[in-house]
């Protein structure tokens, strides 16, 4: 009978134990599962217009747009639905700015701009880092800082300035920029920084009203 019992015992404990772990991986789920990327759903408001001259806005899957050792825009099914975004260059951010492409972007070619806030620890929402992708046909955008902070015992946002903001690039459709009139037609990557170097990317903050 006692060894009947302590084998009873023993069996209880497997079995709230694997409850246990079943119900962490439930909720772990539910989390990954809720991860929220609409941007129309940040706790202070819709910042989809935050940055203009663009066609789309979601939420990245961290505080840290990494670059090493892969993309951390590439995780996770990709930003936008991509997973073979390629990293262009990255600049510093503040409150507000306005950023020219001084060319026209390739045919084919979709440009993503990513802003980094502050760090996630400082209460700061989002908490993650936020997407935009250019529109098509357009090579000038301003942008206003989305990240902002809640008042202690206050219902008042204050914003807070970006980090730094970085610039992406993916092929759509899988067929790359185009090469017209060329005897050659080179790899999409080596097309596209061709191409960006012939943009003259540059760019020149200026201070805008917080929305």
């Amino acid at each position: 009978m006692l060894i009947l019992k302590c084998f009873n015992i023993k069996v209880i404990k497997l079995v709230s134990s694997l409850l246990m772990s079943l119900l962490i991986s439930l909720l772990s789920f539910n989390s990954y599962a809720d991860h929220i990327t609409d941007c129309t759903l940040v706790e202070h408001g819709d910042i989809t217009n935050y940055v203009s001259n663009t066609s789309g806005c979601e939420l990245g899957q961290d505080d840290q747009d990494f670059l090493n050792p892969t993309l951390m825009v590439n995780s996770d099914g990709g930003m936008f639905g991509h997973t073979d975004w390629e990293f262009i260059t990255k600049y510093e951010g503040g409150q507000s700015g306005t950023f020219e492409l001084d060319g026209v972007v390739p045919v084919d070619v979709l440009i993503m701009l990513v802003f980094k806030g502050p760090n996630a620890n400082s209460g700061t929402q989002p908490d993650l880092f936020v997407g935009y992708l250019l529109s098509e046909g357009e090579s000038i955008f301003d942008w206003a800082t989305m990240f902002a902070k809640q008042n202690n015992n206050s219902e008042e946002w204050n914003f807070q300035g970006v980090s730094h903001l970085s610039l992406y690039w993916v092929a759509d459709g899988g067929g790359g920029p185009q090469c017209t009139e060329c005897n050659e037609v080179p790899e999409p990557q080596t097309l596209f920084l061709f191409a960006a170097g012939l943009l003259g990317i540059y760019y020149t903050r200026r201070k805008l009203q917080k929305p």
